[in-house]
């Protein structure tokens, strides 16, 4: 009875053209995962209220692509959070565009931790690197989550920060049976070893697609109360995890080794006569002149949380 739920479930998962709304309606009228396979688009949007436009569906051998996701959660450990099961993370069940389910491997109960999530570029200066990695220990020596997104550079520096001293969350832009980037497989291993999770929307075997990147970024904000961005060039993608804290209404900081960066890109600019353009792209120093707070330190951090 179980798994006839969690195949439909996991079918559900599989279909990106549709809202968590409109998941969580085809579920309410479906008894298994063979109801969904048989269903045309015309079926789908009487279900779901509305008429839905897409190429993605119907797909051939849906059910055995849902049972071959079964299978290979089993085989790696993997388990399907549902957005309205007990260990469903409160605070990103809060967003607006909450995941209809969570695929996760390591420890669930993680999830519902208080959490911190820290940002970055994938090209850090060795002395962001460090500031970063040290600034995640510290923050989990005082019972705090560290959320990130496993890539290279500072999510890298934020999740090995923790390895010794605490938990954290790793959120991925692919299926979970194929870890991305290759090159933090090891770390991956070590962050579910050390008690944390890895998380994903993509069921097992989904590459990670360049906007899959940006759908990630929400989860990775959407989990925490606040957000931390460390060393980030105008146009990176930890501007776009910022705008998403902000939308979220939740905290949003950037650490002052995210300044000395505005800093050195302007310098550049102004010797390439490029200031004017600089100016017009969306960067640090304009969220932290629309009323973003500077930290220096875990205590600075710490201390405005605690205050609100």
């Amino acid at each position: 009875m179980e798994n006839k739920k969690l195949l439909l479930q996991l079918g559900i998962a599989r279909l990106g053209f549709l809202s968590t709304e409109d998941k969580l309606k085809l579920e309410n009228n479906l008894d298994n995962i063979s109801n969904l396979a048989i269903l045309s688009i015309d079926d789908i949007s009487l279900i779901v209220g509305r008429v839905v436009n897409t190429r993605e569906w119907p797909v051939e051998n849906f059910e055995k692509i849902v049972l071959k996701d079964f299978s290979v959660m089993q085989a790696f450990g993997i388990d399907f959070v549902h957005c309205k099961d007990k260990n469903y993370p409160v605070m990103l069940n809060q967003v607006y565009d909450a995941p209809y389910g969570l695929f996760v491997r390591g420890n669930l109960s993680v999830l519902n931790t208080p959490s911190v999530s820290i940002v970055g570029t994938r090209n850090p200066s060795v002395s962001g690197f460090k500031t970063t990695f040290n600034f995640s220990k510290e923050l989990t020596t005082l019972g705090y989550t560290v959320v990130s997104g496993l890539a290279l550079g500072i999510d890298t520096a934020a999740h090995k920060g923790t390895i010794l001293s605490g938990k954290t969350i790793a959120v991925l832009a692919c299926g979970l049976d194929n870890i991305y980037p290759t090159a933090n497989k090891k770390l991956a291993v070590e962050i579910i070893k050390n008690g944390g999770c890895l998380v994903s929307e993509y069921s097992p075997g989904e590459p990670p697609l360049k906007w899959r990147f940006i759908q990630r970024n929400r989860i990775i904000s959407g989990l925490s109360e606040a957000t931390v961005v460390m060393e980030s060039p105008p146009k990176s993608g930890a501007l776009i995890t910022a705008d998403f804290a902000l939308e979220q209404n939740r905290d949003l900081y950037f650490h002052e080794s995210a300044l000395s960066v505005q800093e050195r890109y302007n310098l550049i600019a102004q010797k390439k006569g490029l200031s004017e353009k600089v100016q017009k792209l969306r960067c640090v120093q304009r969220y932290i002149d629309e009323g973003a707070p500077c930290i220096s330190s875990v205590k600075d951090l710490v201390t405005s949380l605690f205050i609100k």
